[in-house]
């Protein structure tokens, strides 16, 4: 149904090329879904994918927060303070950093979910979700900033929604221990993270506010004319 779906938005697209690449990206991740669910069908063979997930990610972690100390550095020395204003210049591997540190957001789900199942590598999880966690504080990103509070907040409610007492406790006990050291972590740059959870403070963060007003105003107008199918995925950069 979803390459059905895919197909139908390739026809009616008004720039092909882009949303072919975004219907067959889709297809992969299917592929390797259905892959996973044929193959991996033990809890144990899950586990272990966790696992390996959860490893890279701790790998993708610290060398993320290296690039960052060396772009802090670099701006500190030149200077300049308030980085909230210079975040566009920190590119960790060398992508946009809201778009990678979203990528490494990805990741914290597995770290959340290994926690409860793991005994053994319960302490390479909490590290690890620590780890996540400062590359999401250092990105100076709002909208990941809001994200990251709306997965906490709604993983408790889940607990609570489902009664599981013991897992809640968990989950208290991991926030108790996570929570104190991450804010320990973030003093040295306790005034960009003020900044970022400011919203609306610099020009910067109000000129961001306003082209986003007028993008959803101009998207509203893009849905009233291509109701049925769109303009195609991928095609965003053009409307």
């Amino acid at each position: 149904m979803i390459l059905l779906l895919g197909i139908i938005n390739v026809c009616f697209s008004h720039y092909s090329p882009n949303t072919v690449e975004a219907t067959l990206s889709i297809s992969v991740i299917l592929i390797i879904n259905v892959f996973v669910s044929k193959y991996l069908k033990s809890k144990t063979y899950f586990h272990w994918l966790f696992q390996i997930i959860n490893i890279v990610s701790f790998v993708f972690s610290i060398t993320t927060l290296l690039c960052y100390a060396f772009h802090h550095y670099s701006m500190m020395e030149v200077g300049f303070i308030d980085l909230t204003n210079f975040k566009h210049y920190y590119r960790p591997w060398g992508c946009p950093s809201n778009e990678w540190t979203t990528f490494m957001f990805l990741f914290l789900p597995y770290s959340l979910y290994m926690y409860f199942q793991s005994g053994r590598w319960r302490v390479l999880n909490v590290l690890n979700m620590i780890l996540i966690t400062l590359c999401i504080i250092v990105s100076y990103s709002r909208g990941l900033y809001i994200a990251y509070w709306v997965l906490l907040v709604t993983f408790g409610l889940g607990l609570i929604i489902n009664k599981d007492k013991d897992n809640l406790v968990k989950y208290g006990k991991l926030l108790m221990v996570v929570m104190p050291v991450l804010l320990l972590l973030i003093i040295p740059i306790r005034s960009n993270v003020m900044t970022t959870l400011a919203m609306n403070k610099t020009e910067s963060q109000q000129r961001s506010i306003e082209a986003r007003i007028e993008r959803w105003q101009l998207e509203k107008e893009i849905v009233s004319q291509n109701v049925c199918f769109g303009v195609g995925m991928g095609n965003y950069i053009f409307v």
